[in-house]
């Protein structure tokens, strides 16, 4: 191996003191640097340059490092906002919130039984704003039937809290755990909703100074007294006397009838039982006073089967129709005897009056005629009858075309010409009596009879309807699931209505104008009563139990 040249090494030495005795810029800084220094020692502190101390930094003169960086705000947003800008933003993040609260609204639907579908059979929880007053009561066994029983704290009552009094009769799962019971709710108080307070005020203004008590919050209290019953209550009506009759007849008592599913119609004096809701006018030693209140003074077994048909007459106090299954109807007539405060077998006389084909699903007297009476009839006829012409009906009408049974029949109190029934496919209609053919088109069905209106909220059974006590233009109206109510004052133009009928039948169902108030979440709903002493006050019976409410906009 050869050595390294010393020609080469030499030029690179030369070449190293060239540079050595040429300063570079660095080291011109350097010593630039070191004057500087001199200069600092010999000047004041507070005349020295800002800029030489930043550069320069001993023991004495240490430096601080900032472990976080520097955060640069632009002049736009380091200013300092003013209260009115504070208020605009506060205002619009508001406006934001609420934006966002009301699209969490919208997307909880109300629930609807009229477009039919499957998907519907949800959990419903109730709206608070749509009620005046709202109270649910659930029993040990449901029940087909009640009525509502009239009391002495007036009429067209609308000052909160209200109380009623019922009687209800069950279904049981055997026919010796039946009974009836007299209940008694007060204390039910205005239901509680944001809008009370609005409410509240317009009621101020409106009403008198005695009324300051509405506001207060009440809770609902129940009394009850049950008896035993022989079989499952088909049907339940009270016979309660009018003032006049009790001014002419001087009759007080309360009579409740009932259907059993045994086929006997029973009847109970149930005014001691009341009276011990008020212990003023309790009387332990006047039980004589209409007969024992715990079981029936009047047991009739005329008929051949059982049946759900009966109605006592509102004019002529006492005088009772029932009709069975098998298409019997029966008359009953009251005895007055000279004693009228005691009831016992012989205070009823019954006479079979009338056999029909079909089964009689629902009886109504008229309103104003003593002798005159409607039944409804399975295979869809509508029969009128009077009393006086034994075994025959003045006037049988087929008013569905397809022979739909008609379960439920109700007489208009108000006008007399009027009369709304309820069939089996959903239908409820409200008829003329003036246009019905008399009996000699018996079992023709006239295509020129058509009702003056006609509805079809559902496809399921209409089971039933009541005419309100005092409107002549409302009626409530109730399915299996659903409890309706209408006001037929609302006018529609003719186009308007048969396009609705058209939309019926290609199951488009619409809500019609007339329709009021839809009240849902029931379930096999069977019976439905206004309170005659209660303004707009609905009591309804369904599986669940018995709902008792106010619309809010009745």
């Amino acid at each position: 191996m050869g050595k390294k040249s010393k020609r080469n090494r030499s030029n690179k030495q030369k070449q190293e003191n060239n540079t050595a005795s040429t300063p570079n810029k660095k080291e011109e800084e350097n010593i630039n640097n070191g004057n500087n220094e001199l200069e600092n020692k010999n000047t004041a502190p507070s005349l020295r340059s800002k800029e030489k101390v930043e550069e320069e930094e001993t023991k004495d003169n240490l430096k601080f490092e900032d472990p976080y960086e520097d955060i640069f705000i632009e002049e736009e947003e380091s200013m300092v906002v003013s209260d009115e800008e504070q208020q605009q933003q506060d205002y619009k993040t508001r406006t934001v919130n609420l934006e966002e609260e009301k699209e969490e609204e919208e997307k909880i639907q109300s629930w609807t039984p009229l477009n039919n579908e499957e998907n519907n059979k949800e959990e419903i929880e109730i709206t608070p704003e749509a009620y005046k007053l709202y109270f649910n009561l659930t029993t040990e066994w449901p029940c087909l039937s009640f009525d509502i029983i009239n009391d002495n704290l007036g009429y067209n009552r609308k000052k909160f809290p209200h109380s009623l009094t019922a009687v209800i009769g069950t279904q049981a799962d055997y026919d010796r755990n039946n009974k009836i019971t007299v209940l008694k709710l007060k204390d039910l108080g205005k239901m509680k909703n944001d809008n009370n307070d609005e409410d509240d005020s317009d009621d101020e203004l409106n009403s008198d100074s005695d009324s300051d008590s509405d506001d207060e919050d009440h809770e609902p209290t129940l009394e009850y007294y049950s008896m035993k019953h022989d079989g499952g209550v088909n049907r339940l009506r009270v016979l309660q006397p009018t003032p006049e009759q009790q001014q002419q007849q001087q009759i007080d008592q309360t009579i409740v009838a009932t259907w059993s599913s045994k086929g006997i119609v029973n009847l109970y004096n149930v005014s001691p039982l009341i009276d011990k809701f008020d212990m003023s006018n309790y009387k332990p030693g006047n039980n004589n006073k209409g007969g024992d209140a715990n079981r029936p003074f009047f047991v009739y077994s005329g008929h051949n089967t059982e049946g759900y048909a009966m109605n006592f007459h509102k004019k002529d106090y006492g005088t009772l129709a029932t009709g069975d299954c098998s298409g019997a109807i029966h008359i009953w007539n009251y005895n007055n005897n000279n004693n009228s405060y005691y009831y016992d077998q012989n205070s009823w006389s019954v006479d079979p009056y009338y056999k029909s084909e079909y089964s009689i699903e629902d009886i109504q007297w008229s309103p104003t005629e003593n002798t005159v009476l409607c039944s409804a009839e399975c295979n869809g006829y509508i029969n009128i009858y009077d009393t006086r012409c034994k075994g025959r009906s003045m006037i049988h009408t087929l008013i569905s075309s397809n022979y739909k049974d008609i379960n439920v029949v109700s007489w208009n109190q108000k006008v007399t010409n009027l009369l709304a029934t309820g069939t089996d496919d959903g239908v409820f209609s409200v008829w003329d009596l003036r246009t019905f053919s008399s009996s000699s088109d018996k079992g023709k069905n006239d295509d020129s009879l058509k009702p003056l209106a006609r509805f079809q909220p559902c496809k399921k059974p209409i089971t039933s309807l009541e005419w309100h006590p005092t409107d002549e233009s409302m009626i409530i109206v109730s399915d299996e699931d659903t409890t309706y109510v209408y006001d037929l004052s609302v006018e529609v133009d003719d186009d308007q209505q048969a396009n609705k009928l058209d939309d019926n039948e290609n199951n488009n169902i619409d809500v019609p104008p007339q329709m009021l108030f839809m009240h849902c979440g029931n379930q096999m709903t069977k019976e439905v009563h206004w309170h005659n002493q209660i303004s707009s006050l609905v009591m309804t019976t369904s599986l669940n139990g018995f709902n008792v409410f106010i619309p809010s906009n009745l």
